[in-house]
């Protein structure tokens, strides 16, 4: 049956993301979500995406008060270190724009946003030039409450509110990371750990083999993995997880 996407949406991890998301999905649009929403960090996923469907549009929203960007923010301004994916797949852009002379750096997160902004259009206008680019920064300034939940899948085109739904956790706490490639998937987890004050980690890829390695990758962070199954087509793994910064590994 031929497929009718034809967009990809690339958006932050964040909880506030999904329902600006669910009110642009017509069904059409395969979603990536990824720490601060940054493109650079998910080329492997959207060369992809690419390779699979007929994509003719990119769309790029990244957001205010992202936590991902202050916790960046505060590596790069402190010289601080982080996690191998984590600097791979995020950091390593804006140590790219500073050159390392940190003063290059901006002032504040909210300037690091606007810059990771223009760095990220910048990446899919250069990468990807014969697709159509939509971008903008979303306002999302109410603080995100309740117990956090991260779920690390596969991009697609389902709506949130049927993931959550289906999984029984609230959208509204409930922080999403949609990527195919492993180490991306690692970098969302370890930061949301770290970084973001996650509780639960529900773990929706199939593969036995990605399922193990990232097991191994955050099992300093927690006590216990047990498997389950949750509907017919996940395999779930759910962590319940500390968020002591200083247990994360380091390189």
């Amino acid at each position: 049956m031929e497929t009718k996407i034809n967009r990809i949406a690339i958006m932050c991890i964040d909880a506030r993301m999904n329902q600006v998301a669910d009110r642009m999905n017509d069904g059409k649009t395969v979603f990536v979500r990824t720490a601060a929403g940054n493109p650079p960090g998910v080329s492997t996923t959207l060369e992809t995406l690419i390779s699979k469907y007929p994509i003719t549009q990119i769309t790029y929203i990244p957001h205010t008060d992202c936590g991902a960007c202050k916790f960046t923010h505060s590596l790069l301004k402190n010289k601080g270190n982080s996690t191998q994916e984590i600097e791979h797949n995020l950091v390593s852009t804006m140590r790219s724009y500073a050159k390392g002379n940190y003063s290059n750096i901006c002032g504040s997160p909210e300037d690091l946003e606007l810059k990771l902004k223009e760095l990220g259009t910048e990446f899919i206008l250069k990468k990807f030039p014969a697709l159509k680019l939509e971008t903008r920064l979303e306002d999302t300034s109410t603080p995100v409450t309740g117990q956090k939940t991260l779920v690390l899948l596969r991009p697609s085109e389902r709506k949130y509110s049927e993931i959550c739904n289906s999984l029984n956790i609230p959208e509204g706490s409930t922080y999403i990371s949609q990527h195919y490639n492993l180490s991306e998937a690692i970098c969302d987890a370890q930061l949301s750990i770290s970084a973001l004050h996650i509780t639960k980690l529900i773990v929706g890829i199939t593969e036995n083999e990605e399922r193990s390695k990232i097991e191994d990758e955050v099992a300093i962070l927690g006590d216990s993995i047990r498997p389950i199954t949750m509907g017919t087509d996940v395999n779930i793994l759910i962590e319940e997880l500390q968020t002591a910064q200083e247990r994360t590994r380091l390189y």
